[in-house]
């Protein structure tokens, strides 16, 4: 028997959160200032310093976790999602009986009042002077005037697997400091906005089928990221490349889109280049005389935790080459055929007291290679971007 759950305290303060009113917004602060840090992280949270902060406040948990008047006023009533506080009441009144409402698409109007078509007055008005808002059926086919309900025989097959692309992606500026599990939902928006035809995974939670080489570390930027994808439409590379570019977010540049083969194992990252780059170009020398000895050295012995205890490991065989760069950087190439190890660990155990805010990292090259045992094209490739 295996039980998983979610951390009780967790829960508690993410209640509070998730029905709190501009009044937590100083709660926030306080609790940071008394030392609340990282507290999405179950290992780091802390429940006193929220509590103590809500006091400090004059405010109280039950005050937002205890049952509510739905005719009181609520916390987002200044926000206009569209859909009015009475429709929204209405609804909650028929679910609590176990009344259904109909799909507007094929059926009467639910009254929602989002609508503007046929002199209907539009709750976004904004919106309403400019665009029809009316139901539309997804599927071409189903927005004809007899069109009923779709049955499974008419729906897409969100599964199929056509087409498959490397997207490779800059990333640089402020987008460095987009968690790996960020990054993939700014992909995955960004790829909504181009439309693009994205294969899904099966089961209850569909997901778009994306694939992702090693996480960046947090604050490192990048030259040559990348990402596979599967299309359930055919794409060429240029027009998907064409379509996903402007819908980027800044500090995410798109490079070039490869297409893949289908059923073969891909080419994956088994090396990468890194330029540390020092603010004080001074200290250039010294800090590549650490790396050289490093290289010079039989092992470099290192202690890892991992969520089972210490791990021991030994990161010299990680090392493959450090040269300067300029007058004030070192590039730095690693070898993850082995072994990884998160390379601003790597770069404090080889450069010890190095303070992060005196440096900065940037991967400018990746060595991909096919998977073992796979046919004579399986021969390594190296793909970088230097500067």
């Amino acid at each position: 028997l295996k039980l998983k759950f979610h951390q009780p305290e967790m829960s508690y303060i993410e209640g509070v959160f998730s029905r709190g009113d501009r009044r937590l917004g100083p709660v926030v602060e306080t609790a940071y200032r008394a030392g609340a840090l990282f507290s999405s992280w179950k290992d780091h949270l802390r429940l006193p310093p929220y509590l103590e902060a809500l006091a400090a406040h004059g405010l109280t948990v039950d005050e937002y976790l205890a049952e509510r008047d739905p005719a009181a006023a609520l916390p987002w009533d200044h926000l206009l999602p569209g859909p009015s506080r009475g429709y929204l009441k209405a609804e909650r009144a028929r679910a609590l009986r176990g009344d259904l409402t109909a799909d507007c698409r094929f059926g009467d109007c639910a009254g929602c009042g989002l609508c503007n078509f046929d002199g209907r007055a539009s709750t976004l008005p904004e919106q309403a002077r400019t665009m029809d808002i009316r139901p539309r059926a997804t599927a071409p086919a189903l927005a004809q005037p007899s069109a009923e309900a779709p049955n499974p025989d008419q729906r897409t097959d969100l599964g199929a697997k056509t087409s498959h692309f490397r997207v490779w992606l800059e990333k640089t500026g402020e987008a460095a400091y987009l968690s790996q599990l960020e990054l993939q939902t700014a992909l995955e928006r960004a790829l909504r906005r181009a439309r693009a035809p994205l294969s899904f995974s099966e089961g209850f939670h569909p997901l778009p089928r994306l694939s992702f080489g090693r996480a960046l570390p947090v604050g490192v930027q990048s030259l040559c990221e990348w990402f596979t994808l599967y299309l359930r439409e055919d794409m060429e590379p240029e027009a998907l490349a064409a379509t996903l570019g402007p819908q980027l977010p800044p500090g995410l540049g798109l490079i070039r889109v490869e297409r893949l083969s289908l059923p073969r194992r891909q080419p994956q990252t088994m090396g990468e280049t890194f330029r540390l780059r020092l603010r004080d170009g001074a200290e250039r020398d010294a800090r590549l005389a650490q790396w050289t000895a490093a290289l010079a050295a039989p092992e470099l012995p290192f202690t890892r935790r991992t969520k089972r205890g210490e791990k021991a490991m030994d990161l010299r065989p990680l090392l493959v080459t450090a040269r300067a760069h300029g007058e004030a950087a070192i590039d730095v190439e690693l070898d993850w055929s082995t072994d990884y190890v998160n390379p601003l660990v790597l770069m404090g155990v080889v450069n010890p007291g190095l303070d992060p805010l005196d440096m900065e990292l940037m991967k400018v090259g990746q060595r991909l290679a096919v998977p073992q045992g796979e046919p004579p094209q399986s021969a390594e490739t190296t793909i970088s971007t230097r500067l």
